[in-house]
This record gives C-alpha cells, sequence and structure tokens, in this order.
C-alpha cells in the first residue's frame, strides 16, 4: 500500500535535523541562490551535500527548491550549481521556470524534477503538459480541492503534492508582483516582503467605506482533522509549509502530522488531537483555516484582525497597577513563557516572574490568580494569550542534534572460542556482518562475560544508532580485549551506513539547442488590449491593427472591422472550462496550449518568461507570439533577444508591455464580499460598484472581477515604457502593448496618440497619472 509521503520545511540547518529526527520523510530546502524563501538561512552548498547524506542515512529525501524565475546571466551558474547536486545525489529539484524545467529533464534523466506550486497548476490540461515533458511530481496550487484532484489522479498518471500545513499566499502563487511593484522585492525570486500582511481601507465608490483592517492577510492553514481524507484522496505528498519558520516549530508540526498519519495507516480513526492542535497553535497561528483543499469559503480565509502570531489564550487582566499585572489564568503559565496582551494596544513580553499568593512560583495554572511585571499599563479584561511555550520550545531541542538516537539497530553477537568475534548489525532493510582478525582465546582470569561485550557492543556514541534488540551466542570463560569488540562493531557500523547512504551515480548530459522553425518577421507593431466596450470603440478610432480584448466581448455588431482581433482566455479557468472557437487566442497558462491546438497562440505576461529557455518552450509549443515578463529590465530583454538571434538565426516574436496597471495580484478570495460582509460567492456588487484598496501610504490599488471572482489587485501605478519605444523597436521587439483596464475613451485616446508621436519623433503628451517603470531601466 503506497503511504502519504510527510515532507517538511527546512529553512536553516536545526529545522532540518529536527524534521527528519522528528519523522519527515522527506525535506525541501533551499540553497544560497535561485530558492523562493531568499531571506531564509539558507544552505551553502558543502552543507546541502552534508545534509543529503544525512538524509538518505535516515532513510530519508531531500528535495532542493530552483523555484524562481531565471535570467540568462545567472544560467550558467546555475547548472554549475544543479550538477553539484546531482553528483551527490540530491532526490529531487523543486522548479518554476518552464524552460529550465524542460532542460533539467533532458539534462539529469534519472534525477526527478518537480513542478513547483509557483508554476500554479490547477487543472488537467496544464498536468498533461508537465506528464508530457517529464515532470516526475506537481505541486499543485494551493487553490486546487480535493475533488479537483480527484479528477486529476483518475485522468493523469503522476504524483501530486499539496499543501497542508502553514501559511498561504492569498495570491495563485507565481501570479503574484506586489511585493515587486512596492519596493522590487520580487515573490518570483524569493524576496516577498509580504506587503499582504499590511493594513489596508476599502474605497466605495471613491469613498471611504472599510478603514484599516488586514484585509488581505490570510489564516495558517491547519488539515490535522482532515487527514483520513486527505490519505483517502490518494495524494503522493503532504506538504508542511514553513522555510522561514524556526525548528521548534517544523519539529512540532512534523510530529503532529507524523502522529496523525501513522494512527491512519494502524487502523486508529478516532485520533485525540486536541493537544497536538493546540501545540500547533502556541508555535505559530494566525488563526487556522483548513484551506481551499477542502472546500473553505473564500470569505474565510482570512484573519483582518491582526497578521501576526496569535498565541493561545490562558487568561484575562484583572487589573494594572504599578507596572504589576494581576490576571486570571485559563491556562497554564511558566517561567520564560511568551505572552501578549490584546487590549487597546498589544503588549508583548516574556515572563520574568509570577507571584501567586505572594510567592515567587515557576509555573501557574488554571483559575490561579498571578501577578506579573509589564512595561507599559494594560486594562481590564484584556486578553492574555501565550506567544511561546517555553516547555514546548525545550522539548524540540533534542531533536536539532544530528546524534540524536532515531535509528534503530538489531545486533547478534557470536563469540566462539578460537574463532573470530562475529558482529552483525541489521536495520529496517539492510543487514552487515563483520568479523574480527583476532581469534578468541580462553580467559586466563577475567573473563569477557556477555554483560561486558554487550556493553561494548552498545557504544554507538556519536551516532543516531541505538540497540533496540540483541541476540547473544557467546562461550563461557573466553577473553576478548575490549580494542577488539571496539574495532569490530566499529566496521560494521560503517557498513550499515555505506549501505544507508548509498545511492546509484546519477548521469549528466549535455544539453542540446532546440530546433525552431524560422518564424517571418512581420515587423514592429502596436497591439492594444481592452477591457471595455467602450476602450474597443476609442481604439477602433485609431490606426491601431491588433487588438485583444475579453473572450466573452461580443463583437457581433461591428461590421468589416478590418482589424486582427485576438481573444483574452480567462487567467483562472473554472472547472468545466471550455473555450471559443476565435482563431486567435491570448493563453495564459500552459495547459491552454491543449484548448488551442488549432488556434493561433499568444501567450500572456503572467507566465513569466525571463529566460532562452522558457522562450524556446513557448516557441516549440506553437506560441507564434510571446510576452516576455514584465520583471524584466531592458539590459535583459535586449541581451535575451541578441542570444536568440546568435542561436537560432532569427528574432524571436516576442511582446514587451509597455503601459497599463499590470495585475499585482489575483486572487480567489474576495476582499470586497469579506468588507461587505456578504461572505458569499457571485454576488456581483462589483458589478454595481468600483472598489480600491488603499495601503498605510496611500497607494490606490483598484479591484477588478475577472468574470468568475476571482479578484484582480490592480497596481496603484501604471507601467509606462514610452521612453523606450524606439530603443524597443531597435532591438528587435516586435510588439509594443498598451493595456487599458481602467480607463477612459479619452486616456484611452491620448495615451495610443502619445506612444504613437513617440515612435514618429513627435511631440507628445501622457495623460495625467502616476507612472513606474517598475524594473525596467537602461
Amino acid at each position: 500500500m503506497k503511504k502519504l509521503e510527510l515532507l517538511a520545511p527546512a529553512g536553516n540547518i536545526d529545522a532540518l535535523i529536527g524534521a527528519i529526527n522528528a519523522g519527515a520523510n522527506a525535506i525541501y530546502v533551499g540553497g544560497k541562490k535561485f530558492g523562493a524563501r531568499a531571506f531564509a538561512n539558507n544552505l551553502s552548498i558543502e552543507e546541502l551535500i552534508h545534509f543529503i547524506e544525512f538524509a538518505h542515512e535516515h532513510n530519508a529525501l531531500l528535495y532542493t527548491t530552483i523555484n524562481t524565475v531565471i535570467f540568462d546571466e545567472e544560467i550558467s551558474s546555475f547548472f554549475e550549481y544543479t550538477d553539484q547536486l546531482v553528483l551527490n545525489k540530491v532526490d529531487a529539484f523543486i522548479v518554476q521556470d518552464i524552460g529550465l524545467m524542460r532542460k533539467l529533464i533532458e539534462k539529469y534523466p534519472d534525477t526527478p524534477i518537480h513542478a513547483s506550486t509557483q508554476v500554479n497548476t490547477l487543472s488537467i490540461n496544464q498536468v498533461k503538459y508537465l506528464k508530457n515533458m517529464g515532470v516526475k511530481r506537481i505541486i499543485l496550487a494551493r487553490e486546487t480541492s480535493l475533488d479537483m484532484i480527484k479528477e486529476i489522479i483518475a485522468s493523469v498518471d503522476i504524483e501530486l503534492e499539496v499543501f497542508g500545513h502553514g501559511a498561504l499566499c492569498v495570491s495563485y502563487s507565481g501570479n503574484c508582483y506586489l511585493s515587486s511593484v512596492n519596493g522590487e522585492r520580487s515573490g518570483n525570486r524569493g524576496e516577498c516582503a509580504q506587503p499582504c500582511r499590511l493594513a489596508y481601507s476599502m474605497l466605495k465608490d471613491n469613498a471611504l467605506f472599510e478603514r484599516q483592517t488586514y484585509l488581505l492577510s490570510t489564516k495558517d492553514l491547519m488539515t490535522l482533522p482532515e487527514i483520513n481524507e486527505i490519505i483517502e484522496s490518494n495524494v503522493d505528498s503532504l506538504k508542511i509549509e514553513g522555510r522561514m519558520r524556526k525548528s521548534d516549530y517544523v519539529i512540532t508540526a512534523v510530529k503532529a502530522y507524523r502522529k496523525a498519519i501513522d494512527e491512519y495507516y494502524l487502523a486508529k480513526p478516532h485520533l485525540e488531537m486536541d493537544a497536538d492542535i493546540v501545540d500547533l497553535k502556541k508555535v505559530f497561528n494566525r488563526d487556522f483555516t483548513k484551506g481551499y483543499l477542502l472546500n473553505e469559503k473564500p470569505s474565510s480565509i482570512t484573519q483582518i484582525s491582526r497578521p501576526n502570531h496569535m498565541g493561545v489564550e490562558i487568561g484575562k487582566v484583572l487589573s494594572y497597577n504599578w507596572g504589576k499585572t494581576e490576571i486570571l489564568l485559563s491556562g497554564t503559565l511558566s517561567k520564560g513563557d511568551g505572552i501578549r496582551i490584546i487590549g487597546k494596544h498589544d503588549i508583548g513580553d516574556q515572563v520574568s516572574k509570577i507571584i501567586k499568593n505572594r510567592e515567587i512560583v515557576n509555573e501557574a495554572y488554571e483559575n490561579d490568580v498571578i501577578i506579573i511585571d509589564l512595561p507599559k499599563a494594560v486594562d481590564e479584561n484584556d486578553i492574555v494569550m501565550k506567544t511561546m511555550d517555553i516547555h514546548l520550545c525545550e522539548s524540540t531541542i533534542p531533536y536539532t542534534l544530528e546524534t540524536y538516537k532515531s535509528i534503530p539497530l538489531w545486533v547478534q553477537v557470536t563469540a566462539h572460542l578460537n574463532e573470530p568475534l562475529k558482529i552483525s548489525l541489521t536495520d529496517e532493510v539492510y543487514q552487515v556482518e563483520v568479523l574480527s582478525d583476532y581469534l578468541i582465546e580462553k580467559a586466563q582470569s577475567q573473563a569477557s562475560t556477555i554483560e561486558k561485550i554487550m556493553k561494548q557492543v552498545d557504544k554507538f556514541g556519536q551516532t543516531p544508532y541505538f540497540l533496540s534488540g540483541q541476540m547473544t551466542d557467546i562461550d563461557e570463560m573466553i577473553f576478548i580485549p575490549n580494542q577488539v569488540i571496539n574495532d569490530t562493531r566499529r566496521k560494521a557500523l560503517e557498513l550499515i551506513v555505506q549501505k544507508r547512504t548509498s545511492r546509484p551515480d546519477r548521469t549528466i548530459n549535455d544539453t542540446s539547442i532546440v530546433e525552431l522553425e524560422i518564424i517571418e518577421d512581420s515587423g514592429f507593431n502596436f497591439a492594444v488590449k481592452v477591457e471595455t466596450i467602450d476602450q474597443f470603440e476609442a481604439v477602433l478610432e485609431t490606426d491601431i491593427n491588433i487588438i485583444i480584448v475579453p473572450e466573452n466581448m461580443d463583437l457581433s455588431s461591428y461590421q468589416n472591422l478590418n482589424k486582427h482581433i485576438i481573444y483574452t482566455l480567462p487567467r483562472i479557468k473554472p472547472s468545466k472550462y471550455v473555450t471559443n472557437d476565435k482563431s486567435d487566442v491570448l493563453i495564459q497558462d500552459i495547459g491552454d496550449f491543449y484548448y488551442t491546438a488549432n488556434q493561433t497562440v499568444w501567450t500572456d505576461i503572467y507566465m513569466n518568461i525571463t529566460n532562452l529557455y522558457s522562450l524556446e518552450e513557448l516557441l516549440k509549443s506553437n506560441a507564434k507570439m510571446v510576452s516576455l515578463s514584465v520583471e524584466m529590465n531592458f539590459i535583459q530583454v535586449k541581451n535575451l533577444l541578441a542570444l536568440f538571434e546568435q542561436i537560432h538565426h532569427f528574432y524571436p516574436p516576442v511582446m514587451v508591455l509597455g503601459y497599463g496597471r499590470i495585475d499585482a495580484m489575483i486572487t480567489k478570495y474576495c476582499p470586497i464580499s469579506k468588507a461587505e460582509e456578504l461572505n458569499i460567492s457571485h454576488c456581483h456588487i462589483c458589478d454595481k460598484h468600483d472598489y480600491t484598496l488603499v495601503d498605510p501610504t496611500g497607494s490606490e490599488y483598484p479591484l477588478k472581477n475577472d468574470g468568475d471572482c476571482n479578484i484582480r489587485v490592480l497596481n496603484h501605478k501604471v507601467l509606462n515604457l514610452i521612453e523606450f519605444v524606439p530603443e524597443l523597436k531597435k532591438n528587435h521587439v516586435s510588439i509594443i502593448r498598451l493595456d487599458f483596464t481602467v480607463e477612459t475613451k479619452e486616456e484611452v485616446r491620448a495615451v495610443i496618440n502619445a506612444f504613437q508621436n513617440k515612435m514618429n519623433n513627435q511631440y507628445y503628451q501622457m495623460p495625467e497619472m502616476k507612472y513606474t517603470h517598475l524594473r525596467f531601466r537602461y
């Protein structure tokens, strides 16, 4: 019977060791480069190599994250890095970049490649694409339900991994640019500053509607009570999020889920897990949700009152006087615990002294009245939360030792007169046997008794091994020097370690050049993307030929358009989505290639194309025009096109976004419904009113429904690359795209006129707006 893998995070060495010792089947960890947690205490290449062997010795797997977008100038060092890990038998790579995914599969045919959740895989068609590419496992988007997962499993034979515990992203993964547009810390580069955890106000029809609350801050995922349902869905791996968390968090989570999974396979369905859930709350929680995996309502996915660790409630304030706070406890409090008092203002502190009945105590319990010191005043009936349990933290420390006794060995010792000493070690898989060079002699005075021999055999010292059982066949009145016993045991232990850590050598191939058909250069053009009929009609008044419109826009009343119309497929597709028969389409993800086999395909900016290999991948898949990522700068675009031409001897058909409010994120959660307290999906109140989020700096982010109640959070500034138009044309960019979202007819006409005038070296004037270049600079 296939058993569910428990996969744990390691953002530091203590967490890595602790997770394995606590029972994780596999670990995912990042190096110093290319991982989606750039600010974790990631491992050096030397540390990664050491811990690959450590994991294997503990019968665990180690997966390395290279789950960011990669630029061409990084490719050489990228493959040097992956070569080293493959030579040292890393168990898998977790990858976001679609082009590098293909190259890694080609280069390392016997090293599994896992598609990161950053690929945002939600549909059967996306899964089919990745399966056909050679991907071994897909980490599904957090928005994927178990019902959808069962459909995928029934349709495609591939390993699937789901998130079961930890922090959630409010945006669809790989589709969030909020941090990137606010300080150039890209989530797609592992640098997310988590602006979604800030407090936002909301405007309704330009009037203040919701004062500052944490409208985008998600609760933490926790699926422990639903573990049976997850196992029975036949997913392959359950993932704990938390590479930015401390080791006590990781160890506590692994222990709780390990226990629940094991109990399931032991047929104990009525598992008592309340205490484990309390421990999970103590190490970190922003309140818990079962997530979209288990059909949580989008309105229940956020915790708008606070974005940080909540802890567990353990009492309330009775009084405060001159720094002394009297508290009635509803739970246990110990010296050294961390607490937070929640009232008009939050006050956090670590408990240094507890007074009960005028005596100093180390611990107090439910219904006790105690006094503690606090640096600031609090009010009667303020809530006391425990945010750190000192005893729980201390209980996890032994797990962080490489020498933690976690590997049981069965020992068999045979000692007969005039024969070598024989020691056999057996673990759960292997058995080794070592004979001494020394022949056992008759004892002249002090005999080597069973007790004395086994005392030496059991000296596993600074290793993770311990004696779980023994069998002896030992003559009486014999003598064996301790050194002989020690040497024989040591050699046996070395053999068992060698067998546990041994893995077949891995293949490293040279990568081949992708063969592409020459695509005829159609010259430089502008393309305009619109979302409303008013915007469409404004474009018709210009000489723009290429117009990109929503798939559901009805143009039947417009006769003899004589325009190149391209229809945009939805970013996030309904589960039973069927595309129309439009001839030219703008697609949003790799699964769309299956919908559009007989159509002319252009690809959108949100597919995160940033290097030669990802560009080649889409062109090889029959894309006729590829949009480059908005997170590239001018030099990167210029060098990519030159590199492509050098290899393929023609310039690729690429499109660069020159104007528009990009989607800072797209989310299944609706902050509008939350603020309106409707708590239902498809309310369509946003069809009747305009809503805008306002961040603490006063920046305004318009909200738009994508048509299926996924909410687009538009950037507060408009991307404007008008100054780069001549250079982009000179460097063989095929199309500069102008995107219109909330603009009026007049603004559409003015922007198009300005860009055309700039192209013709004429005077231009852009409408008055807040503009940005994002990362696009020389």
